[in-house]
């Protein structure tokens, strides 16, 4: 086993305890600005709800991540192992990247 398929199924557990942790309303603090929130803004948002709103893209961002390193494993062709070791590159950054851009709204305030 190479390197690559270690680093892609390591990426892949921790991406997707990072989901299930946000989409059960935990974890919140890996969303950037969150810890900068005041208490009575933390009080006002519903947890449950907006780690849901985050979480459900990360968990399409996890199932083409396993998708991409099926491929990867039990593939015969070189090429195809190839691209798909750089489309997890690809979809890991651009998770990432779209992770950091995100911006509170208040759609997850309590009403």
């Amino acid at each position: 086993m190479g390197v690559s398929i270690i680093f892609g199924i390591l990426s892949i557990v921790v991406f997707t305890v990072a989901t299930v942790m946000l989409i059960n309303g935990k974890a919140l603090d890996l969303v950037p600005g969150y810890s900068e929130m005041s208490k009575k803004e933390k009080e006002n948002l519903d947890k449950k709800k907006f780690g849901r709103k985050l979480g459900i893209p990360m968990a399409v961002v996890d199932i083409a991540m396993i998708v991409l390193l099926s491929i990867s494993l039990f593939s015969d062709s070189e090429t195809l192992k190839s691209y798909a070791g750089y489309g997890m590159l690809v979809v890991l950054f651009v998770s990432l990247i779209i992770r950091d851009f995100t911006k509170f709204t208040d759609n997850g305030k309590r009403r």
